[in-house]
């Protein structure tokens, strides 16, 4: 009987280990090259009612208005991502900066004292104020230091996004097109219970 527990406990601690590094395999490797895809298959399937829409009141080709609708969609979402990582960056960088400038710690610091101070007396030593000054600015001084290190890894970082973008935007094209084709091969790869799942949720929750 013992010897079936421990069976059964090693059989799901490497069933475990087996799925966590499977797990982070598909994470650093294989999603990363999916991802653009994936994004441009749900843009393209978010862009499908609207382009319809349009097409009724349009008579435009269906698949060239929802191209034009993922793609604009997708580029403003990522100037949005943009402009608030940078506006953010920046802000963070002047508050650590303003903080490191002249007497603002010591200001700070005294502005918090003032209301002890006035009930109870100067009863905090000015070597034990000025020491907190001091940790506070090097403390400061190593966040700076690191959104420092943290916006150049960035800017690292945009010949990748680029061609992220650009892979995304090229297979958008594709799958915007071809969305009913490309629909129907996927559903067939799928098992007929899971396609009937996915359809049952598609009609409770989107409505289509």
């Amino acid at each position: 009987m013992n010897n079936e527990r421990i069976k059964n406990a090693l059989n799901i601690t490497l069933l475990i280990a087996v799925s966590g590094l499977l797990g982070l395999i598909f994470l650093d490797y294989i999603l990363p090259v999916l991802l653009p895809f994936i994004i441009s298959y749900v843009a393209a399937y978010l862009s499908n009612r609207p382009a319809a829409y349009l097409e009724k009141k349009t008579n435009l080709p269906k698949r060239y208005l929802r191209m034009v609708i993922s793609i604009l969609s997708l580029l403003f979402i990522f100037f949005l991502v943009f402009v608030i990582v940078k506006r953010s960056g920046i802000a963070l960088w002047q508050f650590a900066s303003r903080l490191l400038e002249g007497d603002n710690i010591r200001s700070f610091i005294e502005s918090v004292l003032e209301p002890i101070e006035a009930t109870f007396g100067s009863i905090i030593p000015a070597e034990l104020t000025e020491g907190v000054v001091d940790s506070l600015k090097s403390l400061f001084s190593a966040v700076i230091s690191s959104i420092g290190s943290f916006v150049t890894g960035l800017a690292s970082l945009l010949p990748k996004v680029f061609l992220f973008l650009v892979i995304t935007v090229i297979s958008l094209v594709y799958f915007a097109i071809d969305f009913e084709g490309l629909h129907e091969r996927v559903g067939n790869m799928l098992p007929a219970n899971v396609r009937k799942k996915l359809s049952d949720m598609r009609i409770r929750f989107l409505d289509v």
